[in-house]
């Protein structure tokens, strides 16, 4: 992205074995439009902290740019859920959206928010629709084998890709 055309915002992003905290360029898109441009399939993360996933309070590594494979990447955690993108981009439309309260498993993280869906929740295209990565907005992310890493944020983005399964929450209330 060329100066001047976006705005930074600072992010933290997990894989399976790190955590990188650092900052991201964004256009009028927002974060979900630059993980699900199906044009590029890294992102570059500048002023980038690096922790191991078993250590995150211990930083590993500090470097000043370092690229990351999109497809790698389990979840990022947004501070501001107005970064996460415009209501077309980051919802998949103008239509009446409710939201949904869901866990979402991947292999290293457990998460829960609430995912906002047009008319009746179908969990099966929740699950397959749309691009890479959607919101879940209210959130909280629990590392699985890390007991010291848990993080509540107003919006995850998740990468369908690595999720092992999803449920919705509604039915236990």
């Amino acid at each position: 992205m060329l100066p001047g055309t976006g705005r930074s915002i600072v992010l933290n992003f997990f894989t399976p074995s790190y955590r990188i905290l650092g900052r991201v360029f964004v256009g009028s898109s927002g974060m979900l439009g630059v993980m699900n441009d199906p044009n590029t399939s890294s992102i570059e993360v500048s002023e980038a902290s690096m922790a191991r996933l078993h250590e995150p309070k211990k930083i590993a590594d500090r470097t000043q740019s370092v690229r990351l494979v999109k497809r790698g990447i389990d979840v990022i955690g947004v501070g501001r859920e107005f970064d996460v993108g415009p209501t077309s981009v980051a919802r998949g439309g103008y239509g009446r959206l409710t939201r949904y309260h869901v866990r979402v498993v991947t292999a290293s993280f457990e998460m829960e928010g609430e995912m906002e869906w047009a008319g009746r929740f179908d969990l099966s295209s929740a699950v397959v629709e749309g691009g890479d990565f959607f919101p879940l907005f209210n959130a909280t992310l629990r590392a699985i084998n890390v007991a010291d890493l848990f993080m509540k944020s107003p919006a995850l983005l998740v990468n369908r890709v690595r999720i092992d399964f999803m449920r919705t929450l509604e039915e236990e209330e």
